[in-house]
């Protein structure tokens, strides 16, 4: 286990889509998407600190439409990461918001996406490719694009991620 005091910082990068086309609308009600993705030079900071205990806190600062607590989506990241890797642990995660809110620029997404690759760096357990697969379902749909971390073609809600060359 990390010391408490080895906070990592990392930069969750924000995304544009070059092309969007919906194929379809599935059963369970998510639409069936094909996107060309890519990101972009504006980034929101995330600092993720472990903590002896099992809790997870978020602090936001940055937008007045971001919460912090377990409404954030970092919470939700950080909760499915310690879920699926059955590691008991706890993290303090600070994002600074730089990345305009609804904008369809994927800072939420970005930030969850960094949240899970940060706690990998930090307790040495890095999750499977499926597992990064479901957490498009469990925490949100972008975030296989931001574990590609390069422009990619997207498809289904967003878990089939195939990187391209620009």
């Amino acid at each position: 286990m990390p010391r408490e005091n080895d906070p990592l910082s990392l930069l969750a990068p924000a995304k544009v889509n070059f092309s969007l086309e919906i194929i379809g609308k599935r059963p369970d009600g998510y639409h069936e998407l094909r996107m060309l993705m890519a990101p972009i030079s504006l980034y929101d900071e995330i600092k993720i600190s472990p903590t002896e205990s099992c809790l997870v806190e978020v602090f936001s600062a940055g937008s007045d439409y971001v919460s912090s607590g377990e409404d954030n989506i970092c919470h939700r990241a950080a909760s499915f990461y310690f879920k699926e890797t059955g590691i008991s642990g706890g993290a303090k995660i600070d994002i600074r918001k730089n990345i305009p809110v609804g904008a369809g620029l994927g800072g939420g997404s970005s930030d969850g996406a960094a949240t899970i690759m940060g706690l990998e760096r930090l307790f040495g357990r890095k999750l499977s490719r499926e597992e990064r697969k479901k957490a498009a379902f469990e925490v949100g749909a972008d975030l296989p694009f931001f574990f590609a971390r390069g422009w990619a073609l997207v498809e289904g809600i967003g878990e089939k991620v195939t990187p391209v060359t620009p």
